[in-house]
Protein backbone atom coordinates (compact mmCIF):
# COMPACT_ATOMS: atom_id res chain seq x y z
CA UNK A 1 0.00 0.00 0.00
CA UNK A 2 2.76 2.33 0.91
CA UNK A 3 4.27 1.80 -2.47
CA UNK A 4 1.06 2.55 -4.25
CA UNK A 5 0.62 5.70 -2.19
CA UNK A 6 4.09 6.82 -3.01
CA UNK A 7 3.58 5.92 -6.62
CA UNK A 8 0.34 7.85 -6.77
CA UNK A 9 2.08 10.81 -5.24
CA UNK A 10 4.74 10.67 -7.94
CA UNK A 11 2.23 10.55 -10.81
CA UNK A 12 1.84 14.37 -11.10
CA UNK A 13 5.58 14.83 -11.21
CA UNK A 14 5.95 12.10 -13.81
CA UNK A 15 3.20 13.57 -15.89
CA UNK A 16 4.72 17.01 -15.57
CA UNK A 17 8.09 15.67 -16.68
CA UNK A 18 6.39 13.80 -19.54
CA UNK A 19 4.59 16.87 -20.72
CA UNK A 20 7.77 18.92 -20.39
CA UNK A 21 9.61 16.34 -22.39
CA UNK A 22 6.87 16.41 -25.01
CA UNK A 23 7.00 20.20 -25.11
CA UNK A 24 10.80 20.10 -25.43
CA UNK A 25 10.46 17.51 -28.19
CA UNK A 26 7.95 19.69 -30.03
CA UNK A 27 10.19 22.70 -29.68
CA UNK A 28 13.21 20.71 -30.96
CA UNK A 29 11.27 19.05 -33.76
CA UNK A 30 11.98 21.73 -36.43
CA UNK A 31 15.69 21.79 -35.60
CA UNK A 32 15.90 18.00 -35.59
CA UNK A 33 13.85 17.87 -38.77
CA UNK A 34 16.22 20.39 -40.41
CA UNK A 35 19.21 18.40 -39.16
CA UNK A 36 17.71 15.19 -40.56
CA UNK A 37 17.05 16.89 -43.89
CA UNK A 38 20.64 18.17 -44.00
CA UNK A 39 21.98 14.70 -43.19
CA UNK A 40 19.73 13.14 -45.82
CA UNK A 41 20.75 15.81 -48.35
CA UNK A 42 24.46 15.20 -47.89
CA UNK A 43 23.97 11.44 -47.78
CA UNK A 44 21.83 11.42 -50.92
CA UNK A 45 24.24 13.85 -52.60
CA UNK A 46 27.19 11.61 -51.75
CA UNK A 47 25.36 8.49 -52.91
CA UNK A 48 24.18 10.25 -56.08
CA UNK A 49 27.66 11.57 -56.87
CA UNK A 50 29.19 8.18 -56.25
CA UNK A 51 26.57 6.56 -58.47
CA UNK A 52 27.09 9.23 -61.15
CA UNK A 53 30.88 8.84 -60.94
CA UNK A 54 30.50 5.12 -61.31
CA UNK A 55 28.05 5.62 -64.17
CA UNK A 56 30.44 8.12 -65.84
CA UNK A 57 33.30 5.66 -65.51
CA UNK A 58 31.13 2.94 -66.98
CA UNK A 59 30.03 5.24 -69.83
CA UNK A 60 33.65 6.26 -70.49
CA UNK A 61 34.65 2.61 -70.49
CA UNK A 62 31.85 1.81 -72.93
CA UNK A 63 32.79 4.77 -75.13
CA UNK A 64 36.46 3.81 -75.01
CA UNK A 65 35.69 0.24 -75.93
CA UNK A 66 33.27 1.26 -78.69
CA UNK A 67 35.61 3.89 -80.12
CA UNK A 68 38.50 1.45 -79.95
CA UNK A 69 36.39 -1.09 -81.81
CA UNK A 70 35.40 1.47 -84.44
CA UNK A 71 39.02 2.67 -84.73
CA UNK A 72 40.24 -0.89 -85.22
CA UNK A 73 37.55 -1.47 -87.81
CA UNK A 74 38.45 1.73 -89.66
CA UNK A 75 42.17 0.93 -89.41
CA UNK A 76 41.50 -2.57 -90.75
CA UNK A 77 39.44 -1.16 -93.63
CA UNK A 78 42.12 1.44 -94.40
CA UNK A 79 44.85 -1.22 -94.29
CA UNK A 80 42.83 -3.48 -96.57
CA UNK A 81 42.19 -0.59 -98.99
CA UNK A 82 45.88 0.35 -98.96
CA UNK A 83 46.94 -3.27 -99.50
CA UNK A 84 44.43 -3.58 -102.32
CA UNK A 85 45.68 -0.37 -103.93
CA UNK A 86 49.30 -1.46 -103.57
CA UNK A 87 48.53 -4.86 -105.04
CA UNK A 88 46.67 -3.23 -107.94
CA UNK A 89 49.57 -0.85 -108.58
CA UNK A 90 52.10 -3.67 -108.35
CA UNK A 91 50.18 -5.95 -110.70
CA UNK A 92 49.53 -3.02 -113.06
CA UNK A 93 53.25 -2.21 -113.14
CA UNK A 94 54.13 -5.86 -113.71
CA UNK A 95 51.49 -6.13 -116.45
CA UNK A 96 52.86 -2.99 -118.12
CA UNK A 97 56.40 -4.40 -117.94
CA UNK A 98 55.28 -7.72 -119.42
CA UNK A 99 53.34 -5.91 -122.15
CA UNK A 100 56.33 -3.69 -122.92
CA UNK A 101 58.72 -6.61 -123.26
CA UNK A 102 56.21 -8.65 -125.26
CA UNK A 103 55.39 -5.78 -127.62
CA UNK A 104 59.07 -5.02 -128.03
CA UNK A 105 59.79 -8.67 -128.87
CA UNK A 106 56.81 -8.85 -131.26
CA UNK A 107 57.78 -5.59 -132.96
CA UNK A 108 61.41 -6.62 -133.36
CA UNK A 109 60.51 -10.09 -134.60
CA UNK A 110 57.46 -9.50 -136.82
CA UNK A 111 57.01 -5.75 -137.41
CA UNK A 112 60.39 -4.03 -137.38
CA UNK A 113 63.16 -6.39 -138.45
CA UNK A 114 66.28 -5.06 -136.76
CA UNK A 115 68.70 -6.31 -139.41
CA UNK A 116 66.49 -5.06 -142.26
CA UNK A 117 66.13 -1.71 -140.54
CA UNK A 118 69.89 -1.59 -140.02
CA UNK A 119 70.50 -2.29 -143.71
CA UNK A 120 67.91 0.34 -144.63
CA UNK A 121 69.61 2.92 -142.42
CA UNK A 122 72.97 2.03 -143.97
CA UNK A 123 71.54 2.54 -147.45
CA UNK A 124 70.02 5.85 -146.36
CA UNK A 125 73.40 6.90 -144.95
CA UNK A 126 75.13 5.97 -148.22
CA UNK A 127 72.57 7.87 -150.29
CA UNK A 128 72.92 10.84 -147.96
CA UNK A 129 76.72 10.75 -148.31
CA UNK A 130 76.48 10.65 -152.10
CA UNK A 131 73.93 13.45 -152.06
CA UNK A 132 76.23 15.51 -149.85
CA UNK A 133 79.09 14.93 -152.27
CA UNK A 134 76.92 15.95 -155.25
CA UNK A 135 75.66 19.03 -153.39
CA UNK A 136 79.22 19.92 -152.37
CA UNK A 137 80.38 19.59 -155.99
CA UNK A 138 77.45 21.67 -157.20
CA UNK A 139 78.19 24.24 -154.53
CA UNK A 140 81.84 24.39 -155.51
CA UNK A 141 80.90 24.64 -159.20
CA UNK A 142 78.41 27.40 -158.49
CA UNK A 143 80.96 29.19 -156.33
CA UNK A 144 83.57 28.92 -159.07
CA UNK A 145 81.03 30.12 -161.62
CA UNK A 146 80.04 33.08 -159.47
CA UNK A 147 83.69 33.83 -158.83
CA UNK A 148 84.49 33.63 -162.55
CA UNK A 149 81.53 35.87 -163.37
CA UNK A 150 82.60 38.34 -160.71
CA UNK A 151 86.19 38.24 -161.92
CA UNK A 152 85.07 38.69 -165.54
CA UNK A 153 82.86 41.63 -164.54
CA UNK A 154 85.70 43.12 -162.53
CA UNK A 155 88.09 42.52 -165.41
CA UNK A 156 85.67 44.15 -167.85
CA UNK A 157 85.18 47.12 -165.55
CA UNK A 158 88.94 47.36 -165.06
CA UNK A 159 89.56 47.12 -168.81
CA UNK A 160 86.90 49.73 -169.47
CA UNK A 161 88.45 51.98 -166.88
CA UNK A 162 92.06 51.66 -168.05
CA UNK A 163 91.06 51.98 -171.69
CA UNK A 164 90.48 55.64 -170.92
CA UNK A 165 93.87 56.07 -169.23
CA UNK A 166 96.10 55.80 -172.35
CA UNK A 167 97.75 59.10 -171.45
CA UNK A 168 99.36 57.35 -168.47
CA UNK A 169 101.42 55.01 -170.67
CA UNK A 170 105.17 55.19 -170.68
CA UNK A 171 106.92 56.66 -173.68
CA UNK A 172 110.48 56.50 -174.90
CA UNK A 173 111.27 59.81 -173.25
CA UNK A 174 108.94 59.77 -170.25
CA UNK A 175 108.07 56.78 -168.06
CA UNK A 176 104.44 56.49 -166.91
CA UNK A 177 103.25 56.74 -163.34
CA UNK A 178 102.76 52.96 -163.20
CA UNK A 179 106.32 52.22 -164.42
CA UNK A 180 108.36 54.71 -162.43
CA UNK A 181 112.09 53.95 -162.32
CA UNK A 182 111.92 54.26 -158.56
CA UNK A 183 109.18 51.60 -158.40
CA UNK A 184 111.15 49.37 -160.76
CA UNK A 185 114.29 49.79 -158.64
CA UNK A 186 112.37 49.18 -155.40
CA UNK A 187 110.34 46.28 -156.85
CA UNK A 188 107.02 47.98 -156.02
CA UNK A 189 105.57 48.15 -159.50
CA UNK A 190 101.74 47.90 -159.15
CA UNK A 191 100.43 44.53 -160.33
CA UNK A 192 96.82 43.55 -161.10
CA UNK A 193 95.79 39.96 -161.92
CA UNK A 194 99.43 38.88 -162.09
CA UNK A 195 100.48 41.52 -164.64
CA UNK A 196 101.79 45.08 -164.21
CA UNK A 197 99.28 47.89 -164.63
CA UNK A 198 101.46 49.24 -167.46
CA UNK A 199 100.90 46.00 -169.40
CA UNK A 200 97.17 46.23 -168.85
CA UNK A 201 97.16 49.81 -170.13
CA UNK A 202 99.04 48.86 -173.31
CA UNK A 203 96.74 45.86 -173.92
CA UNK A 204 93.59 47.94 -173.43
CA UNK A 205 94.93 50.70 -175.65
CA UNK A 206 95.78 48.24 -178.44
CA UNK A 207 92.32 46.65 -178.25
CA UNK A 208 90.56 50.01 -178.35
CA UNK A 209 92.77 51.21 -181.17
CA UNK A 210 92.17 48.03 -183.20
CA UNK A 211 88.42 48.16 -182.61
CA UNK A 212 88.31 51.84 -183.59
CA UNK A 213 90.40 51.33 -186.73
CA UNK A 214 93.13 53.72 -185.62
CA UNK A 215 96.81 53.14 -185.90
CA UNK A 216 98.73 50.95 -183.46
CA UNK A 217 101.35 52.66 -181.41
CA UNK A 218 104.74 50.99 -181.15
CA UNK A 219 106.61 50.58 -177.91
CA UNK A 220 109.19 53.25 -178.74
CA UNK A 221 106.86 55.87 -180.14
CA UNK A 222 105.16 58.33 -177.79
CA UNK A 223 101.46 58.04 -177.17
CA UNK A 224 100.02 61.24 -178.65
CA UNK A 225 96.44 61.93 -179.61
Amino acid sequence: MTGLVQLSQCVPDVLAQLFQALRDAEEARPRERHAAVVVQKYARGFLTRRRLDKLAKQVLCMQRCWRGYLGRQLATQAKEARDKRLRAEYFSAMAITIQRFWRGFWSRKYVFDFQARKRYLQRVAQVNAKMREVLAEEGDRAAHTQKAIAEAAAQAAFSNKISKLHHLLSTASQPGIFASPYQVAAGTVPVVAGAPVEAHLRSAFKKSATAGGSFTQSRSSPATF
